[in-house]
């Protein structure tokens, strides 16, 4: 166009513009406009022609050399397609190549298997001229000219393109009736085997006979209604299952019924049906016989209704409670962690009926489905009308339940007593220089690291449990040496000895007042002494109890008194007994009406040992148990030397 313009020979604009328009009008069929960077073609508007003039480097023009027949061949092939703006065979070739894009593997298996060889014909001539198209350097316009005044004729009139053309007019359109009638088969046939699939279904699952498509809503309602709730508010893993009884109860009407049923609620949708369609219609129908199976032999899973209330009460996850027993741990974590002052509380009726039932030996459906919410249910804190069974709850039951267990384990852990437990341990604690002790194991745990230790070997061995009946201190070491239950101890046992009130009832100086005992105890244990008693009771010198050191006294007294050598003053004379030893020392301290202790101590030194017998360990005891009864057994065997006599 652009040399049409130029100087010295060229054409004025206006002159120019009105013989291309009169050259388009005249050639309107036969002339191609298109993208000169994509080629594609154009549809030929006003504005297009404007366009072109304005930017004439960016189209490309083109006339296609068309006889009169092909000419109207082309006009009534554009008729099936509704497309008027296809100027040759190629660009109708596009709407023709189109119909493959969107075949199914259902309808190419119903191409397949319809009885008329022209419809399959069709079909293949369409797939060879998708792959003759994407052959590189392909000839498009070719191509398509040579398969519609060629192939299409032969394969669905059995023409050559002479005897096509020839009667043209009315071979013509004979072609263009059967190829809309096989552009529109295999959707029409996928709708008719889609409608069938469905009656069989309706028929053979449900019972129920449908004439349209939108009859199997009703059809399923009808038994959807006739379900129990909890059936028909029950979530199953299968997704296919879910999305069906969610379409059922919500029944969206812009959903089309036969893709949903056919293609959406299903693992193999029938688009993708091929090969034996009987086999796939009767896999189908047995699909939803196994949902209608599933729904109505649903038995409710309580763990969907735990990991609710596991949520709503605790903000546990579900991989938190993905077990019954998980949700039962829950509780029990919970209930072990409350102070024992909480769990001892005398709370409303609600609450009391949440932590009575928390520790019965019972299954956990039974208690926190079945026990608890009919409590409630008696006591009326339900607004509505609470079903008995569990597997009935709707929704808004279950909100409720489960907000009655949020607002007791609320009322609960907001309870607290005029003297904290956590305070009492840690101030008891406190006193044995552990004020880090918020429990009462961590108290006892506390004393037997540190303060047990740092007590000298006889006072932690002394006999406490023997003497925890008689006074304070002996239940606070036996308890605290035997491991056992140190919170009945610092809570029950010693209050109850120094005539305290129960610990949920204390005041800050009834507080006061314990922690000064406390305080007292502690002081008489670390100055505690081992009775002498505990000494003499090892070195009894008769096959008899020693009740008393009056009682010692007199059996080592009636044990040495009757000896030769006291008779002798064996301990005067050193030719009869060395001054410094142990039997002479015995003999000495007896004539002189010692004391036991003062026989003890001095026997204690004698032999090396330290005087008091309170720090001995046990093989100093020994030890001293050995040279005692040595002593006393020398004694006793001595006899006045002969030689002595005589001299």
């Amino acid at each position: 166009m652009v040399p049409l313009l130029q100087a010295p020979y060229g054409l004025s604009r206006h002159l120019v513009r009105f013989f291309f328009m009169c050259y388009v009008r005249a050639n309107l069929e036969q002339i191609v406009i298109s993208d000169a960077r994509r080629n594609l073609s154009k549809e030929k508007t006003p504005e297009l022609l404007e366009d072109l003039f304005a930017q004439p480097k960016e189209y490309r023009v083109r006339k296609i050399e068309m006889s009169g027949p092909e000419i109207r061949y082309l006009r009534q092939l554009k008729e099936v397609f509704n497309d008027p703006s296809a100027s040759s065979f190629g660009e109708v070739a596009k709407q023709f190549e189109g119909l493959m894009h969107y075949m199914t593997p259902l309808r190419l298996e119903l191409i397949h298997q319809d009885k008329r060889a022209d419809v399959s014909k069709f079909y293949e001539s369409l797939a060879a001229l998708r792959e003759q198209f994407a052959q590189p350097n392909a000839n498009r316009d070719h191509e398509a000219r040579e398969y519609f005044t060629e192939t299409l004729p032969d394969n669905l009139l059995g023409l050559s393109k002479e005897q096509f053309f020839e009667n043209d007019r009315e071979n013509i359109e004979k072609l263009v009736k059967k190829t809309e009638g096989y552009k529109k088969f295999p959707v029409e046939a996928e709708r008719t085997f889609q409608l069938e699939t469905l009656r069989l279904m309706a028929r053979e699952v449900f019972d129920g006979s449908l004439i349209e498509k939108d009859d199997i809503r009703k059809i399923v309602k009808t038994w959807y209604d006739t379900l129990p709730e909890a059936n028909r508010m029950a979530s199953f893993e299968n997704q296919y299952l879910g999305n069906w009884l969610g379409f059922i109860r919500n029944s969206p009407s812009g959903k089309d019924v036969m893709t949903l049923y056919l293609d959406d609620l299903v693992g193999e949708p029938s688009r993708e049906w091929h090969t034996n369609l009987l086999l796939k219609q009767a896999n189908y129908v047995q699909t939803f016989k196994n949902y209608r199976k599933t729904v109505e032999d649903y038995t409710r899973d309580p763990l969907d209704l735990y990991r609710y209330m596991a949520r709503e009460v605790f903000g546990a996850s579900p991989n938190e409670c993905a077990t019954e027993a998980g949700f039962a741990e829950l509780w029990a974590t919970w209930h072990r962690n409350l102070p024992t002052l909480t769990r001892q509380n005398s709370f409303d009726v609600a609450t009391q009926a949440l932590l009575s039932t928390i520790e019965l030996p019972l299954p956990t459906k039974q208690r926190y489905l079945e026990i608890i919410p009919a409590q409630w249910k008696q006591a009326g804190l339900f607004s509505g009308s609470l079903p008995e069974q569990w597997e009935a709850w709707t929704p808004l039951h279950l909100r409720e339940v489960a907000r009655q267990y949020h607002s007791c384990y609320a009322t609960i852990n907001a309870w607290k007593p005029p003297v904290e437990e956590a305070d009492l341990f840690r101030r008891a604690g406190a006193v044995f220089g552990r004020p880090d002790t918020a429990t009462a194991n961590a108290v006892q745990q506390g004393l037997r690291e540190e303060w047990l230790p740092m007590l000298s070997e006889r006072t932690r061995s002394a006999p406490w449990v023997g003497m925890k009946n008689e006074r304070p201190a002996a239940l606070f070491m036996a308890h605290l040496l035997e491991g056992t239950d140190f919170y009945e101890a610092l809570t029950v046992k010693l209050p109850a000895v120094w005539h305290l009130p129960e610990l949920k009832t204390w005041s800050e100086a009834t507080l006061e007042t314990f922690l000064e005992k406390l305080t007292a105890l502690k002081r008489e244990v670390e100055h505690y002494r081992r009775p002498l008693l505990d000494v003499l009771i090892v070195v009894a010198l008769e096959k008899r109890n020693v009740g008393n050191e009056a009682e010692y006294r007199n059996q080592l007294y009636e044990t040495i008194r009757p000896t030769e050598a006291f008779s002798s003053h064996a301990e005067q004379d050193q030719n009869l007994l060395p001054p410094d030893s142990l039997p002479a020392l015995l003999l000495e301290m007896v004539r002189g009406g010692k004391s036991v202790e003062a026989v003890v101590r001095a026997v204690a030194e004698a032999i090396q040992l330290p005087v008091d017998h309170h720090v001995w360990t046990k093989d100093e005891q020994t030890t001293f148990v050995k040279e005692f009864r040595q002593a006393v057994s020398e004694l006793r065997d001595w006899k006045f030397p002969e030689d002595v006599l005589m001299q």
